[in-house]
């Protein structure tokens, strides 16, 4: 905050300062009470800087499992938000902007009437974390749709009932978002990864997955998206 208000300072401009509010997730916001309100007071009387609001992203709802879990999340981190708008307002300190919410969460923190302005990002993409979690009829959550896939290539059916593809965790950058989902493949699983290359199973039934051909994978999750930047082959 220091260097900000320097360089506004220097710049002949005002920044607009928002405090970033924990709500229990143990990020990198601060304690609601005497602590948001002692950084929103630093931010006011700071050169070259304006106290305009809250920074309250609730990272823990956004892959609750299910619409309940993340109603019930929300609710209570609006409660946390609204408490801490009412302490700042009794200092003195409007907050102009209260912004919050995630691609899971968004229409939870629209509808309560506590921030001014929600922020998801990942809806732009999608990604098999998303796909994994429950929408409001307990089919998986389809809000938005999946804009971004890797395209993997089979490499060989070495037993029946199992395909190697060659995207691994070099190409899916494996980990926040678990493992891909297949696309438009019904009853395929792509069940475990080495470096290179990727093992996929499916349901008795099923359509086989044949030897060179092409298929869509559903990334782990954004972050995985962005590293791979795009489609893969």
């Amino acid at each position: 905050m220091t260097e900000a208000s320097r360089c506004a300072s220097a710049g002949g401009v005002v920044l607009e300062g928002l405090v970033d509010l924990d709500q229990g997730d143990c990020r990198s916001g601060v304690a609601r009470g005497d602590a948001a309100l002692g950084l929103a007071r630093a931010i006011a009387s700071a050169d070259g800087l304006r106290f305009a609001g809250l920074q309250c992203y609730k990272a823990m709802a956004q892959h609750a499992a299910t619409t309940a879990d993340r109603r019930r999340t929300c609710l209570a981190a609006a409660g946390i938000v609204s408490e801490t708008v009412r302490l700042l307002a009794d200092s003195g300190l409007a907050s102009a902007i209260v912004t919050g919410g995630g691609t899971g969460s968004w229409s939870h923190e629209a509808g309560s009437g506590v921030y001014t302005k929600v922020q998801p990002g990942s809806y732009v993409f999608m990604d098999a974390f998303y796909g994994r979690i429950a929408g409001d009829d307990g089919a998986p959550f389809n809000e938005f749709e999946h804009s971004l896939t890797l395209l993997a290539t089979v490499t060989s059916t070495p037993a029946s009932g199992r395909a190697m593809v060659d995207a691994g965790s070099e190409a899916l950058k494996l980990g926040f978002g678990g493992l891909p989902m297949m696309v438009d493949c019904p009853g395929a699983e792509y069940y475990e990864t080495d470096d290179e290359h990727g093992r996929i199973r499916w349901s008795e039934g099923a359509r086989p997955l044949e030897s060179t051909a092409p298929w869509r994978m559903g990334t782990p999750s954004t972050k995985a998206g962005r590293a791979a930047q795009g489609w893969v082959r």
